[in-house]
């Protein structure tokens, strides 16, 4: 009898990175270094005798589609002063996504299309949100307030032993 086939892994990630501070959505880069096209990337530029010791981590890779998102499709910014090109708007972005990640932007900053992404998309998301401090206000502002499917994820969180220090520099 053989063996049923393995379902590849996928995720499809959105992220909301208009204005926002570069370090609250620094774990697309982590995420993205799991995705099988990096894994390509790096096997393609390794010396050929490293090849056994990457091939080991082959099948943990995953297929990954990142919706960078912003209102339109002209070049937008982050901090500090880092200019990027959308490459989806709010409005065409799938809503079934597995992960939404939310950058937190400058309060005063949210277009509409953000907030209608974010209530939206929140009803047939798969997986979770997952927000830094600002972006915390925005999924309040929107209605978006069921923790069963949000992560804080913030430098505060990821380090306990420094957390009181830490939550007053970036909270």
């Amino acid at each position: 009898m053989a063996a049923a086939a393995v379902p590849k892994k996928s995720l499809r990630i959105g992220v909301m990175m208009d204005n926002v501070q570069l370090l609250d959505i620094v774990g697309i880069d982590l995420i993205g270094n799991l995705s099988r096209e990096y894994m390509n990337f790096v096997k393609d530029s390794m010396p050929p005798e490293l090849a056994p010791f990457l091939a080991s981590f082959e099948s943990h890779a995953l297929d990954i589609e990142f919706f960078f998102l912003a209102p339109t499709l002209e070049p937008t910014i982050m901090t500090p002063k880092l200019s990027y090109v959308p490459n989806m708007t709010y409005d065409d972005c799938p809503r079934d996504l597995d992960i939404v990640l939310v950058g937190g932007p400058v309060l005063s900053h949210r277009p509409p299309q953000a907030d209608k992404f974010m209530r939206e998309a929140w009803y047939v998301l798969r997986s979770c949100v997952v927000y830094s401090c600002p972006g915390h206000a925005d999924r309040s502002r929107v209605g978006v307030c069921s923790c069963d499917r949000l992560a804080h994820c913030t430098l505060p969180s990821a380090l306990p032993k420094r957390r009181s220090i830490l939550t007053r520099l970036f909270c």
